[in-house]
């Protein structure tokens, strides 16, 4: 018995391989490629997206989230591959991609900053 491949087979475990790169994650902590994963991928690939764009939006976000505390949990296919976010994750990059230098720089100032406004209501009065 003979099955027909697809010419736009879906590379799930490459997607989950590189997203696992990206977060840093091996051995038991490494995302799995379980069926409701391979359903969103699905799904993506299905909207017309590619791997190249898994890609993009796992280093977007992660240079986004990543260490942080209260967002790294979303590091996950459920948040990244979700049909509503997707598309703009994917968006987000192409427009971070325009910025220039000067412009990424002074977005992640702003950032840190406000992370650092934000610490004396995380800490509370402990002394």
């Amino acid at each position: 018995m003979t099955t027909k491949q697809s010419s736009t087979e879906i590379p799930y475990q490459a997607i989950i391989d590189d997203l696992n790169a990206v977060l840093g994650k091996t051995g038991r902590r490494r995302i799995r490629l379980t069926g409701d994963v391979r359903k969103a991928i699905r799904a993506r690939f299905t909207d017309g997206f590619d791997l190249e764009d898994f890609q993009h939006v796992h280093r977007i976000k992660f240079a986004e989230w990543g260490g942080d505390p209260e967002w790294d949990g979303y590091l996950h296919p459920d948040t990244l591959y979700r049909q509503s976010k997707f598309p703009k994750y994917v968006a987000q990059e192409r427009v971070k991609q325009t910025l220039t230098l000067e412009q990424r720089q002074t977005m992640e100032a702003m950032k840190v900053q406000a992370r650092l406004q934000e610490q004396p209501k995380r800490i509370g009065n402990n002394g």
